[in-house]
């Protein structure tokens, strides 16, 4: 799918992330799986979801592809179907705005994802995100132990990490 991430950088995003065997890395907007099958590829639970059908379908059909064994659902990042504090790492490529356009609309889908990150997430747990745009989660700040801007096709997106 357009903007999948190369499996070197969906590998560093969750090494980044300090996980220890057997925890659950969850990637809410997994695209077509790179990060989840990085996960799943260290002996992780990995799991993952897309509000796309066609990003769904195709992170099950590369998971399937990769020989790991991983969960991939449709729902919306902003009202993740799990229990609060479920998840031990939240790694995800953020949407950079291609699909999404608006700014403010971008804006606002950060704030609610996020805080559905935070309450899936279990004590002290990680979220990793690149993204396009790390001022719109600057109200997180004080949140963020690490950030780095990387070269990804031509751009500098940030990764940012927190540890809340």
């Amino acid at each position: 799918l357009p903007g999948s991430l190369k499996p070197s950088v969906a590998a560093a995003l969750v090494m980044l992330s300090d996980p220890s065997p057997g925890q659950t890395v969850l990637d809410p907007f997994c695209g077509a799986g790179t990060i989840v099958i990085e996960a799943a590829l260290m002996g992780l639970e990995a799991a993952g979801g897309d509000a796309d059908p066609e990003a769904v379908a195709a992170a099950r059909e590369n998971v399937s592809a990769a020989g790991v064994a991983a969960r991939i659902e449709r729902w919306d990042a902003r009202s993740l179907p799990l229990p609060d504090g479920s998840v031990d790492r939240v790694v995800s490529n953020l949407p950079w705005g291609g699909q999404v356009g608006v700014e403010e609309e971008l804006a606002g889908l950060y704030r609610d994802a996020f805080a559905e990150m935070l309450r899936v997430l279990s004590p002290g747990g990680r979220i990793v995100l690149l993204t396009s745009a790390p001022q719109l989660l600057a109200c997180y700040d004080a949140l963020c132990v690490e950030r780095r801007e990387i070269s990804v096709f031509g751009r500098t997106p940030t990764v940012l990490v927190y540890a809340p």
